[in-house]
């Protein structure tokens, strides 16, 4: 709680300053550019961790299950046709970035659908966005089956468990198939970010295979 407040109080004088536009010229307070140095310096180091600590491990895997939730979120958007087509690329777009890649598997996805069965990320939404579909998937009871382990100096992979419901977009039919757990990878990896001028190298989680 405290590296998050003052990571919360670095972030908003950095954003101050831009937000002034502020140069060396135009600093007439010695102490004021000082600060902001220091707390862009400060932020920098908060954000540039080497090797994240239990704390931040744990808040990216909550990270991860709500990646989870919103990809379902995304994937109803996609799927229902009775919606702006530009409004489901939109949600496509959304849910793609929400993956480490858009060639990852889908091993368990949609039993009522063959070809949503051993596809890819990519080509269950291209898809569902040219033919639409006449249900959609909600997840419940998502649980960390294999925390967040280290894989080199920049990658960490975890397990998470879920259970599927399928349900129609026909609000009259009741669920068409009961509850079926199925296990979700996710990743932690460290990627290269913008941060003013600079690019400094942040962790990031993102989602993998579900089987």
């Amino acid at each position: 709680m405290k590296k998050t407040l003052h990571l919360f109080i670095l972030i908003i004088i950095y954003l101050l300053c831009g937000a002034r536009n502020c140069s060396e010229g135009d600093l007439k307070d010695g102490n004021e550019k000082n600060l902001i140095t220091a707390s862009k310096d400060s932020l920098k180091k908060v954000i540039e961790i080497d090797i994240p600590d239990t704390e931040l491990l744990k808040t990216h895997e909550q990270m991860a299950k709500q990646k989870l939730l919103d990809f379902a979120d995304y994937m109803k958007i996609v799927s229902d046709t009775t919606l702006d087509t530009r409004f489901r690329q939109q949600a496509a777009d959304m849910a793609r970035k929400l993956f480490i890649s858009g060639k990852i598997a889908f091993r368990k996805w949609d039993t009522f659908n063959k070809s949503s069965k051993n596809c890819t990320l990519n080509q269950l939404l291209a898809k569902n966005l040219k033919e639409g579909s006449s249900h959609y998937i909600q997840f419940e009871g998502i649980d960390i089956v294999k925390p967040l382990s280290q894989t080199n100096d920049s990658a960490y992979i975890g397990r998470l468990s879920v259970y599927r419901i399928i349900l129609s977009f026909d609000k009259q039919l009741d669920r068409r198939n009961s509850s079926e757990k199925i296990f979700v990878d996710f990743h932690l990896q460290k990627k290269a970010k913008s941060f003013g001028k600079d690019r400094v190298k942040v962790w990031e989680v993102y989602l993998g295979e579900i089987n």
